[in-house]
């Protein structure tokens, strides 16, 4: 099977899989599964690698799919290692920002607070909140199906 970055007004071919920003987004946004959305972004990964060869391609393909968009959404996933992932990729990015040559796209990737998400995804700090957390903090006061679970250790 044939891989093929293309656009939404692209057909694909008839063997291969057309990777356009609806299929992306499925995948990386969509899909229930954390490991799938996990290895999109290593993916990600890859096809930025490549972009310090200057492929024109691909760079074009990055910009058409608005890979900044979906990068910037992963750093609120549901899951931990896929955040810690989408923190490294856009490191990655930003490393590259003098061969993208498109400030917008730097800039929306930038405007991330990576350290935070960064800190919000290690595994100590999820179980460094969860013990340190207050009376207060427990006790439930809300209706039945409401409820004061404010710590980050939840969004696991």
């Amino acid at each position: 099977m044939k891989l093929i970055l293309a656009d939404e007004d692209d057909d694909g071919g008839s063997h291969g899989f057309k990777l356009s920003q609806h299929n992306l987004k499925r995948l990386l946004l969509d899909d229930p599964n954390w490991e799938v959305r996990l290895h999109t972004l290593s993916f990600l990964s890859s096809v930025l690698e490549r972009l310090a060869l200057v492929d024109t391609h691909l760079m074009n393909w990055i910009f058409q799919v608005k890979c900044q968009e979906l990068l910037s959404e992963m750093t609120k996933d549901s899951s931990r290692v896929v955040r810690a992932e989408s923190v490294n990729v856009i490191s990655k990015v930003l490393s590259l920002s003098s061969v993208l040559n498109n400030a917008a796209y730097v800039e929306c990737l930038a405007s991330i607070d990576l350290g935070s998400v960064r800190d919000l995804s290690q595994v100590e700090y999820i179980y460094e909140e969860a013990l340190d957390v207050g009376k207060s903090l427990i006790q439930e006061n809300d209706p039945l199906n409401e409820g004061n679970n404010v710590m980050h250790c939840y969004d696991c």
